[in-house]
């Protein structure tokens, strides 16, 4: 991930291209007044992702890379129950199995964390984030 904090600004909108396999989150500074207030977070390669509390207001703390592993084991349930479902891999019986896959494939934990709002995981290829003066990104 590129050293841009993120710290605290409010998400105006999260996209997920499902087909492109790209989830965007798209924050804003509302109280600095800083050249480029505005970040796109953009998690490519995307594998699956989880994130609770999607309302406004929401402020993100963080968004920090994180061993998948810890991501598995804190949301075992959610991945044995989609699992029955072709969630996120077709054919895989256990999380075990999804772990090695996910391994395998070098997918990368992130993990969503808001100070109010939006929070979450995402198991991606990587993660970029970007500053721009204006909002904008591609839906």
């Amino acid at each position: 991930m590129k050293n841009l904090s993120t710290h605290d600004s409010f998400v105006c909108s999260v996209c997920h291209r499902l087909e492109d396999r790209v989830l965007t989150i798209l924050s804003h500074y509302r109280d600095r007044d800083i050249p480029e207030p505005y970040f796109v977070t953009e998690f490519s390669n995307v594998v699956a992702h989880h994130l609770q509390h999607v309302a406004a207001p929401s402020i993100l703390l963080d968004i920090e890379e994180v061993d998948i592993h810890a991501i598995l084991a804190a949301n075992e349930a959610l991945f044995t129950s989609g699992l029955k479902y072709n969630w996120p891999y077709h054919g895989l019986c256990t999380v075990p199995e999804l772990a090695d896959r996910l391994t395998a494939e070098s997918v990368k934990g992130y993990q969503v964390m808001g100070s109010c709002g939006l929070d979450g995981f995402v198991l991606a290829g990587c993660c970029n984030v970007s500053a721009s003066a204006t909002p904008h990104f591609s839906a």
